[in-house]
């Protein structure tokens, strides 16, 4: 993890090209989308290190969780400068989602395009993208193999690995408001103290959902207490799931109830820690359903919070109302506007940018703020294999499964080309001041330089190696009889290889083809039955390591290709 940070140090402090002066909430949006697309990946890595305080590396990792706290802190601040801006904008949603509207141009727009697709909605309450890393990557090793499925909503830019567009929750980020605008479809002032039992009657009346329950009935939304307890689905959840309505919602508390649990407990939120999500996924498999996988808001979590500010008359940790002649204190950010629920007898409230602050006591995390981690809901759009295999290569390409994403700088890739550092923008504030330079270990005595050499002869290139083994009179003997269409595909295959450097990681292999890795070992076996012959390994596969390495000098030797 720690190097994984510092990769992401490597790439995110690289120059960028600033783009032309845009709105007064520009910069806000364009981290949103990097939020949504890296900053869980870094939310989970620094709170992976901040719990290693002893070993040989504790003091270099604690150094460095340390400054990436403090870049943190400097995107949760700009992010919160402009989110004023954006409310009083009317939301525009050229680069994010309002929770609102993600009924319409999401799940009414994927289910309006094919009677044949079906959708389980699981509402994550408290879900962050932190949370996210781990849950992906273990809903890929259930046995049904969930992996985002081909399709994003028309009009934003085209998204890595299922990417879907940044989600951002109703203001304030809690339950009670932004899950009423994601079950009643449109954007609004919410109660602030409204019962979310309510969310039924506004799951059945939103009209982005109705359409696609038979017409004598209407949306049906099971909340905690119908779903079922433990591991096991009421009857009435799996009647919903099984059902012919071609949408069905469910709410999972879990994450959110845990949230209140102690501080001195990290979990992690996956199938296995949460058997009702296992259950609910397994009944989607059986009756042919998408899951579409989403949070009303995500949390901060409380590594680094302390108690602050005003303790008089407030009862939310992470906000307030704010009299008209109160000032907001330097931790919190002030926002209005009518699409803002605000308690009784205020029309502003105070939210806490800071994921250091909290009003009351943290418990394991708080959200309710302005902070990137609790404002952006998590959205994944997830198909498994049996669907995608019976559906997805034929009469439905959206139900195509796609590789898991990754950053690049999670592979320890940054600084390559192609790398996306997303939107670049003049930040709406002054640059803050420059970080201390970070020192990880001491300083050790610069080492003579040894004369260069002379620059040795460079490899044949990609296309050229190929194109001479596709040449050889012993290759295409080995080739003849074989299905053209395999042989080209194996070629390709090779290429990825060879432009790696002979060797990769299945996973590496699985994302150059843009399959997911589960299924990188029918190209690999392929690729060793056409090159592979007599017993000599020209393409090595270690199953256990799971790593894939072109023997060069056996591959120039067997088929006679010239160096």
């Amino acid at each position: 993890m720690g190097l994984r940070l510092g990769a992401f140090l490597v790439d995110d402090l690289a120059p960028r090209v600033p783009a032309p002066a845009a709105a007064s909430y520009q910069r806000s949006v364009d981290l949103a989308e990097w939020y949504a697309r890296d900053g869980g990946f870094v939310d989970h890595a620094r709170r992976h290190i901040r719990a290693v305080r002893q070993g040989p590396y504790s003091q270099a990792l604690q150094a460095l969780v340390a400054r990436m706290d403090a870049l943190r802190d400097e995107k949760d601040k700009a992010f919160s400068d402009g989110l004023q801006a954006w409310l009083a904008s009317d939301q525009p949603m050229t680069q994010v989602l309002p929770i609102a509207e993600v009924t319409k141009r999401v799940l009414n727009a994927f289910l309006a395009e094919s009677e044949s697709r079906k959708v389980l909605v699981i509402l994550m309450d408290g879900m962050s993208h932190a949370d996210t890393v781990h849950l992906r990557k273990a809903l890929e090793s259930e046995p049904a193999h969930w992996l985002p499925a081909n399709w994003r909503p028309k009009g934003f830019a085209d998204g890595r690995g299922g990417h879907m567009p940044p989600v951002m929750a109703a203001m304030p980020s809690v339950t009670n408001v932004s899950r009423a605008a994601f079950f009643a479809g449109k954007q609004g002032a919410w109660d602030v103290d409204e019962s979310t039992g309510k969310d039924i009657r506004r799951w059945a009346q939103n009209k982005n959902v109705s359409p696609f329950v038979a017409p004598d009935r209407t949306p049906t939304l099971l909340l905690k207490d119908e779903l079922g307890h433990e591991g096991g689905l009421s009857q009435k959840a799996r009647d919903l799931i099984s059902g012919p309505d071609r949408v069905a919602g469910v709410v999972v508390n879990a994450i959110d109830d845990d949230l209140k649990g102690s501080s001195q407990v990290h979990n992690t939120y996956g199938p296995k820690d949460i058997p009702l999500l296992r259950s609910l996924l397994a009944y989607a498999e059986h009756s042919g359903r998408v899951v579409m996988l989403i949070s009303d808001h995500g949390h901060v979590p409380s590594d680094r919070m302390t108690t602050r500010g005003p303790k008089a008359d407030v009862v939310h940790s992470r906000w307030r109302g704010l009299g008209p002649h109160e000032q907001p204190q330097e931790f919190e950010t002030v926002l209005t506007g009518k699409n803002l629920s605000v308690p009784k007898g205020y029309e502003r409230v105070a939210v806490i940018w800071d994921e250091r602050a909290v009003y009351g006591p943290p418990g394991a995390g708080s959200h309710g703020g302005a902070a990137l981690a609790e404002s952006l809901c998590p959205l994944l759009l997830l198909a498994p294999a049996s669907l995608s295999d019976a559906l997805g290569n034929a009469a439905d390409g959206a139900l195509r499964q796609l590789p898991r994403y990754e950053p690049d700088w999670w592979s320890f890739k940054t600084g390559i080309p192609g790398v996306r550092h997303g939107p670049a923008s003049q930040p709406s504030t002054p640059p803050s001041p420059a970080l201390p330079e970070l020192t990880l270990f001491p300083e050790f005595p610069a080492v003579p330089k040894k004369p260069e050499k002379p620059a040795a002869a460079a490899k044949p290139s990609l296309s050229a190696l190929v194109e001479k083994l596709t040449r050889s009179a012993t290759f295409k003997a080995a080739a003849e009889g074989r299905s053209k269409e395999k042989v080209k595909a194996s070629l390709e295959h090779l290429s990825h290889l060879v432009d790696a450097g002979d060797q990769m990681s299945e996973a590496d292999f699985a994302r150059r083809l843009e399959i997911p890795a589960f299924r990188a070992s029918g190209p690999i076996v392929e690729l060793q039955t056409l090159l592979n012959v007599e017993g000599y390994q020209v393409i090595e596969y270690d199953r256990a390591g799971k790593q894939l390495r072109l023997n060069r000098a056996l591959l120039l030797q067997m088929y006679e290709v010239e160096k």
